[in-house]
């Protein structure tokens, strides 16, 4: 995958046009962008972190509870919009956090960049979320988790693994807890 081929795109210029349709407003398309650029960024392991933080993160902001409440009442005839409406955000939340984690980098610079921001985000969306959302949070915290370099000796920075980690144990627990 790394070795150019004589007349075929190479991986930069293939990452590039990716992320270029991940820019596109119509949510589906760029859903299955979105997938298709976190599949590639995965197996090429290309540290394209900030450019997808900042189409990701605005999107989970977008998509946020607060957000969702702000809406106008709507009337009875309208259910059946406002359903279609949950599933899109549903589908688009849990599309934003597989991303997520899947181009979460092992580049020591830019985790430093992004660690307590990922984390916060999912922290929040984890306590915030019906359990389907929950569970792509999950999903998303494993995959971050198991790529942070904080873990690793030359790369300790025991504040901030801390802060991190007590966030997330009080995050974690909210879905646990029996609300009954």
């Amino acid at each position: 995958l790394q070795k150019s081929v004589p007349d075929q795109p190479s991986v930069t210029d293939i990452v590039q046009a990716i992320l270029k349709e991940c820019r596109k407003e119509n949510l589906t398309y760029k859903m299955a962008a979105l997938r298709c650029a976190a599949d590639v960024l995965m197996e090429t392991k290309e540290d394209r972190f900030q450019e997808m933080a900042d189409i990701l993160i605005p999107l989970i902001k977008k998509y946020s509870p607060e957000k969702a409440e702000a809406h106008s009442p709507r009337d009875d005839d309208d259910e059946d919009e406002e359903e279609k409406e949950k599933e899109v955000t549903m589908n688009c939340l849990l599309c934003a956090f597989e991303t997520l984690g899947k181009c979460w980098p092992k580049n020591t610079e830019t985790q430093r960049v992004y660690r307590t921001e990922v984390c916060h985000l999912m922290c929040e969306r984890l306590k915030l979320s019906t359990w389907k959302v929950q569970l792509g949070v999950l999903k998303c915290m494993n995959a971050y988790f198991e790529g942070l370099l904080l873990f690793e000796k030359e790369h300790t920075d025991l504040k901030a693994l801390r802060d991190i980690l007590t966030e997330a144990s009080s995050a974690l627990t909210h879905p646990l807890e029996n609300k009954s």
